[in-house]
């Protein structure tokens, strides 16, 4: 949680509000609504573009939502340019059958309207395809990039950044981590995909597409 909170501190200063107070009241509960919501169409994105395997879907989304200049640190400690990310998902580089999110706190910086900042953190269990080496450059659909993935469990924190520009919601930073080799985190990685889906099921966003993968 220490590194979650570095994290926040380092993503508000980022946009320029670090002496910002948060805001409270009906307001910012309504942003933090808001937030949750994109959070959660993020993840019902990534999910059917994996499978359907059209990948438009995410593509299209993180076009609209991402800011140019975005501030974007991968699992695995790659920085990606919106150009980057947008094109890994279009050459099918990312696949994510499911993705339980937890333990998720929005923090709001703002009157909700233009200029208004929110801050997300969370924990999330997921299981997909995950690089065996670090490979920014790799190329999903090439037979030898291919080997560096495989199925597997992923249990991770990140902090997300939004912020309000012309009535919409653009995403300013994805900083986002392994959790490290804590109890939990090994207890999820020791178990079966299809059991540790079925522990967090309902709700699990694909949870069942594990099961058809399995």
């Amino acid at each position: 949680m220490r590194r979650i909170l570095l994290m926040t501190l380092a993503a508000v200063s980022l946009v320029g509000v670090g002496n910002a107070q948060e805001a409270t009241g009906p307001t910012a509960e309504k942003v933090k609504k808001e937030i949750i919501q994109l959070e959660r169409e993020k993840i019902e994105e990534i999910t059917t573009t994996t499978t359907t395997n059209d990948r438009s879907i995410i593509a299209d989304w993180e076009k609209q939502i991402d800011a140019d200049d975005i501030d974007f640190e991968s699992a695995n400690g790659v920085y990606q340019t919106k150009a980057q990310i947008i094109d890994g998902f279009a050459a099918g580089k990312h696949k994510t059958w499911w993705v339980k999110p937890y333990d998720e706190h929005v923090r709001v910086y703002g009157d909700g309207g233009n200029g208004t900042v929110a801050v997300i953190t969370y924990l999330n269990v997921s299981y997909g395809l995950r690089a065996t080496k670090q490979n920014a450059d790799c190329n999903f659909k090439d037979p030898g990039c291919a080997e560096m993935y495989k199925p597997g469990l992923e249990k991770s924190q990140a902090v997300d950044v939004f912020l309000k520009l012309d009535g919409r919601w653009k995403w300013l930073v994805h900083h986002h981590g392994l959790c490290g080799k804590s109890p939990v985190c090994k207890a999820d990685a020791e178990q079966d995909p299809v059991k540790l889906c079925e522990k967090y099921d309902p709700p699990v966003t694909g949870c069942e597409n594990v099961r058809n993968v399995h």
